[in-house]
């Protein structure tokens, strides 16, 4: 189940301004140490804690192939 954003960013918050222990935040917070870990790297990299959404697929028929199967 996905952790609502705010909860990533008392983490993060946690980690990086008031210098808790992440073993600490995990206990209080109820969450995992991998989950601080890989909200706390997306903020270092991106500055935001929130993940990218999964990519969009494409097809892989040529356009006129899946026009043929939509018309059909």
């Amino acid at each position: 189940m996905p952790k609502s954003s705010d909860l990533r960013w008392r983490a993060v918050t946690l980690v990086h301004v008031y210098d808790v222990e992440m073993s600490n935040v995990v206990s209080v917070l109820g969450v995992s140490v991998r989950s601080v870990q890989r909200w706390y790297g997306w903020f270092q990299s991106r500055g935001n804690v929130e993940g990218v959404g999964r990519k969009q697929r494409t097809s892989r028929w040529p356009p006129e192939v899946c026009r043929y199967g939509r018309d059909s």
